[in-house]
């Protein structure tokens, strides 16, 4: 909810004074045998890949995660 995105919003600006941020972002590449008949969807710098992507919090916690991107 809109609350929840603005209480993680002032724990950044209080313990990091840096303000209108709600997480930190990184993804991976996570390494896999590609589906069969699938072409180059999943292939990315020299190996087949799924992205997995997630925002957490100040405290480490996720706040969002997405897993399925290929390449």
């Amino acid at each position: 909810t809109n609350q929840v995105w603005k209480a993680i919003a002032r724990r950044y600006e209080q313990l990091l004074s840096f303000n209108n941020s709600i997480g930190t972002l990184d993804g991976k590449h996570i390494k896999l045998k590609p589906p069969h008949n699938s072409g180059t969807d999943y292939y990315k710098y020299k190996l087949f890949s799924l992205l997995f992507v997630a925002i957490v919090d100040k405290d480490y916690r996720f706040i969002y995660n997405d897993i399925g991107c290929n390449g």
